[in-house]
């Protein structure tokens, strides 16, 4: 028999060791995103302690933060185990999340519409189509081709030999240019940080509010620098 469960995990072994030599900064940065992005939820929900979670956007973006967060932890598992093919379906999760919560923040009605289950992910996007925060509407529909079981989805981790055999999956494979995936899903933490500094921008105290908005400025021009 077999045993793909033990090839893909030894592959997975030899796959994190050379994410972690190759491009051991990219993974702390990405670390460090995901932790700030964790420290200001908890900000937020201590600054609510003795009073209510209002308005509307305020609680569905937490919701969906917490969601993203789990997201986040999780991508780092599989990106850095070298499931560079999995890691872009999740990422097309959180680049819906983003989208959502920069709806809310432009708009309380979107978020009322969103707890009804009323809001369409393409009234999301015309929603924050004039925002000045960059999120990239046109990604979400890129990394459709991740998700869906069609020709050119599958056709991106399966391939022909020669004589038409399919070459056989054996596990996870690690690229030198994995690192650009962590650039890639450090923008979305960074984005959706953005969008919680935005909205409890009165709950959040002024010292912690200027922190993350030098962090997260220095961050994007980091990543951009370096795409």
């Amino acid at each position: 028999m077999i045993d793909f469960f033990q090839n893909a995990c030894e592959a997975e072994k030899l796959t994190i060791r050379l994410s972690q030599e190759n491009f051991p900064e990219d993974l702390k940065k990405y670390e460090l995103s995901a932790n700030i992005l964790a420290q200001t939820l908890n900000e937020i929900n201590l600054s609510f302690r003795n009073r209510e979670l209002k308005p509307e956007n305020k609680i569905v973006t937490v919701f969906l933060a917490y969601r993203f967060l789990i997201a986040s932890k999780c991508v780092f598992n599989i990106g850095v185990s070298g499931y560079y093919y999995e890691a872009q379906i999740l990422m097309r999760s959180m680049n819906e999340t983003v989208i959502y919560c920069l709806s809310f923040q432009l708009s309380n009605d979107c978020a009322r519409k969103w707890l009804t289950n009323g809001l369409k992910l393409r009234e999301a996007k015309q929603v924050i189509k004039n925002s000045s925060i960059k999120i990239s509407t046109e990604a979400y529909s890129l990394l459709c081709a991740y998700v869906h079981s069609n020709q050119p989805a599958i056709a991106r981790t399966l391939r022909f030999r020669e004589n038409l055999e399919i070459e056989s999956p054996t596990g996870p494979r690690f690229m030198e240019k994995g690192y650009g995936l962590f650039r890639e899903f450090r923008a979305l933490n960074l984005a959706l940080l953005e969008v919680l500094v935005a909205i409890f921008a009165n709950d959040l105290g002024k010292k912690t509010k200027d922190t993350l908005i030098a962090f997260i400025s220095e961050e994007e021009k980091e990543i951009q620098n370096k795409s």
